[in-house]
C-alpha cells in the first residue's frame, strides 16, 4: 500500500475481524484484568501498546472498529 495510514487500517481491520471477541472481552474486563498480582506485566504492555499506537495508529482504530462492528451485528442477531 502507498500510504501507511491506509495499509494500517486495512491490517487493522483484517485483525479486528479475526480477534473482535478477544478484543471486546478485553476492553470490557479492564478493571479486573489490572486488580490481578502482574501489575508490572499490564504496565509494560500498556505502555508498549500506546508506543505502537504512536507509530502506527490505522492498526489500533481499524482493529478496534471493526470489533465493534461486528460486535454489533453479532448482537443485533441475537
Amino acid at each position: 500500500f502507498g500510504n501507511i495510514l491506509v495499509g494500517g487500517l486495512f491490517i487493522g481491520a483484517v485483525a479486528g475481524y479475526y480477534f473482535s471477541s478477544s478484543i471486546i472481552y478485553f476492553i470490557r474486563n479492564l478493571n479486573q484484568i489490572f486488580k490481578g498480582q502482574d501489575r508490572i506485566h499490564y504496565l509494560i504492555l500498556a505502555v508498549l501498546a500506546v508506543g505502537l499506537f504512536l507509530d502506527a495508529p490505522g492498526i489500533f482504530v481499524g482493529a478496534l472498529v471493526v470489533a465493534a462492528f461486528k460486535e454489533v451485528i453479532s448482537g443485533a442477531g441475537k
